[in-house]
């Protein structure tokens, strides 16, 4: 079965997040309170509901994601834990990379909602990119279904935390989990944004991003943002945190260029596109060579266990 502890081999001890100290101070003790409060939920629960928790109070930083996430109240970063815990049995995200879809209905979706993985930027973050007007809502909805599409987000999240991040941290040397989202707008029309089908699809997710991957996001960049843009940016706010909402910048020039090249010097990866270098043939979204890595685990060509004991794969990964 896929374990949990993705970290394999963590690169010494976590003692920062960011530039603040978390074992001293008021931080230290809160910390020491959240994690005493998690081991005793731990104890309590069935074999079946342990594998997260268990990951959650063997990795410092992931227990210090949740207590940032709630400004460091303890109580609340608790709370939000135990609504993860919910989240996660009702997707069923434990096993949820063990449900190995066909590869045409996979290629079905990447296709309906373009998105993908393209190394990281200089602080070691995954780059994460979608293309909102190549959005194909019909597809997604209708012929894959808003179940399956939905399913298919929430893996995507996994595959990410799971896999990809540790991957770059390893190749980095640098811990980091969280990831530079671009949000391409290109093309994007009225109905990619009126559209309640793909309004219920981004609802979900985020709403389930927040809760069982908090502090996920590092920075998102919204490129080429057409000006009906801001018709639906009220709605949008209104399902993120006012932190989360701090990470995000708009940009609505035709070239995005200028303001992604110098978050990309160290690790070129950007496409050609977006002001970049990489060139592939056909779409990113599919023909990245990171994208076929990922598929060929998505689809069970390959097994995960694979990469979670053999350290030269991260370096294919990433």
């Amino acid at each position: 079965s896929l374990v949990f502890d993705y970290w394999h081999g963590e690169m010494g001890e976590f003692t920062h997040y960011d530039e603040l100290p978390i074992l001293l101070g008021k931080e230290g003790l809160k910390l020491k309170e959240f994690h005493s409060l998690c081991t005793g939920l731990l104890a309590e629960k069935k074999k079946g509901d342990r594998l997260w928790l268990e990951h959650l109070v063997t990795h410092r930083h992931e227990e210090c994601r949740f207590l940032m996430a709630r400004d460091w109240d303890v109580q609340k970063a608790y709370a939000l834990v135990q609504k993860c815990l919910t989240l996660r049995k009702e997707f069923k995200l434990d096993t949820i990379l063990l449900e190995r879809p066909p590869k045409e209905e996979f290629r079905k979706f990447k296709t309906a909602v373009p998105c993908y993985h393209q190394g990281w930027n200089d602080r070691g973050q995954l780059l994460a990119i979608r293309l909102v007007g190549h959005y194909d809502t019909k597809v997604a909805m209708h012929e894959l279904g808003g179940d399956k599409a939905r399913n298919f987000e929430l893996a995507y999240n996994e595959i990410a935390q799971r896999i990809l991040a540790p991957a770059i941290s390893r190749v980095t040397g640098h811990r980091e989990w969280r990831s530079h989202s671009i949000i391409d707008m290109q093309d994007a029309t009225v109905s990619n944004f009126l559209n309640s089908d793909l309004r219920k699809i981004f609802s979900l997710s985020t709403a389930v991003v927040q809760v069982c991957y908090p502090e996920n996001l590092g920075e998102a960049t919204v490129i080429r943002a057409p000006m009906m843009f801001s018709m639906i940016w009220s709605f949008i706010k209104g399902l993120l945190t006012k932190r989360t909402q701090s990470k995000i910048s708009v940009d609505s020039k035709s070239d995005p260029s200028k303001l992604l090249r110098p978050k990309f010097v160290k690790n070129p990866c950007l496409p050609l596109e977006m002001g970049g270098t990489v060139d592939n043939p056909g779409p990113l979204y599919v023909n990245s060579e990171l994208e076929q890595i990922v598929e060929t685990y998505m689809t069970g060509e390959r097994d995960f266990s694979e990469i979670l004991g053999d350290n030269s794969d991260y370096h294919l990964i990433a």
